[in-house]
């Protein structure tokens, strides 16, 4: 939160105000203050309508300096409501966004259930869909670094959890803060 106390701050990161954007700031931010050991940012987004697919669209050609390295964001899941597919190799979000317009749904929509993206090893989880899409219980599951909740329904409880596993934790109040 002190970054964002920062002078100058919607400037300096060519914020333009959309929640979206907004998002995608504070996730380089966040992702700057983590060690990242691959050679890539691997992330996963829950909620792979407008604003997920939106955001994959103005993530993936970032970089990001981390530890001395330039690194580029590699999504390797996505989830809609229905289902999720992941792939730890990378996937196209161009190709995924324009299969889902097209058919209403994920390629190979029925390979995983849509909490499994919830559970992968990523460096960044971003929660875009609609609810709350995890419980206490769930969040001992959860393997991300970062977690940055655009859905506004996670609870206090939930975000305490969060903490005491040592994710850290973006609620929706900062994520979305551009609007």
């Amino acid at each position: 939160i002190e970054f964002l106390r920062t002078r100058g701050f919607a400037e300096k990161h060519n914020l333009r105000m959309t929640s979206v954007d907004s998002c995608i700031t504070i996730a380089k931010e966040a992702l700057t203050q983590i060690d990242i050991n691959s050679s890539a940012i691997r992330y996963s987004v829950w909620g792979y309508g407008r604003a997920g697919q939106r955001f994959a669209e103005r993530f993936d050609p970032i970089s990001i300096t981390n530890s001395g390295r330039v690194l580029r964001p590699k999504l390797i899941g996505c989830a809609d409501r229905t289902s999720s597919w992941i792939d730890p190799n990378g996937l196209e979000h161009e190709r995924i966004s324009s299969f889902k317009q097209r058919n209403g749904r994920l390629p190979f929509g029925d390979r995983y259930e849509s909490s499994a993206i919830l559970f992968e090893d990523t460096d960044l989880l971003l929660l875009s869909g609609k609810g709350c899409p995890l419980s206490l219980e769930d969040i001992r599951n959860v393997k991300a670094t970062v977690v940055i909740d655009m859905t506004g329904a996670i609870s206090q409880e939930l975000e305490s959890e969060f903490k005491n596993q040592g994710i850290l934790f973006i609620p929706s109040v900062i994520s979305t803060s551009g609007p």
